[in-house]
């Protein structure tokens, strides 16, 4: 039997252990420096953009849109700091943190987006694929068990039902990462592509589309249940939701009209 390895490199390796860690190894078993790793993976992309800068792998159109977002940057950051030494409300290191802290999302973003190499990108979602179904697949069984037996995953009671929350701290951050991972599936299944070879990854996605709203309905949020309307809706047409979205779609409108009602 031979066994491929997927190409990979300390970029690929990083990101795909870091985004591990924001999602739930964190919750599981915190890790060092876990208040802080938004900050090294801030400057790990900083790093990352004078690197492909250096080497000159950006284009120009590229280079000059990363031009136009350090100046927007450069603005916001002026008028902070500014503003804040006219009132003198804060000492100095609290604005210096505050200003890094504007900035790692556009970082991040234009990191990944740009400067990342298109088999880097699919290595890094092919690298994620796996565990996003083991987690969409276990935080569904998670939900189920809660139905029936308090184990610790509920976080408070509507509706005379648990809300569901599994192992974080409230539904809301569940719903993220349960959306960010069916977002990982459908890519590494080529959802949205044009071919013959999509037809099994379409099929397969089916089961976890309604894995993911099940989940997401045991959570009792209004805004998640709301989305899943909205969602339902506008696919009506589409014979993924052939079976089980009237369900879905019935007691997320009623829980959502319901919370509304209040």
């Amino acid at each position: 039997m031979v066994v491929r390895l997927r190409r990979q490199n300390l970029v690929t390796l990083y990101l795909s252990g870091q985004l591990l860690c924001f999602a739930c190894l964190n919750q599981v078993c915190p890790m060092p420096l876990a208040d802080s790793q938004d900050e090294i993976l801030a400057v790990f992309c900083l790093i990352g953009i004078a690197w492909a800068l250096l080497t000159k792998r950006l284009s120009k159109e590229k280079a000059g849109f990363l031009l136009k977002i350090c100046f927007a940057l450069a603005l916001v950051e002026s008028l902070g700091i500014i503003s804040n030494g006219m009132s003198g409300l804060i000492s100095r290191t609290p604005v210096l943190v505050d200003a890094f802290k504007l900035v790692k999302l556009p970082l991040v973003l234009f990191y990944v987006s740009c400067c990342l190499r298109p088999w880097e990108k699919r290595t890094l979602v092919r690298n994620l694929l796996l565990a996003s179904k083991c987690f969409i697949l276990l935080a569904f069984l998670g939900g189920i068990v809660n139905l029936a037996v308090d184990v610790g995953f509920s976080y408070d009671l509507r509706y005379g039902i648990r809300s569901y929350k599994f192992i974080y701290e409230n539904p809301a951050a569940l719903n993220e990462v349960l959306l960010v991972s069916l977002v990982l599936i459908m890519l590494g299944e080529g959802i949205g592509k044009k071919s013959k070879k999509n037809k099994r990854g379409l099929s397969h996605s089916k089961a976890w589309l309604l894995f993911y709203l099940a989940t997401v309905v045991m959570t009792l949020r209004a805004g998640a249940l709301g989305l899943i309307a909205f969602f339902l809706i506008s696919s009506a047409g589409n014979p993924i939701f052939t079976s089980a979205s009237g369900v879905f779609l019935a007691i997320a409108l009623g829980l959502t009209s319901d919370f509304l009602q209040k």
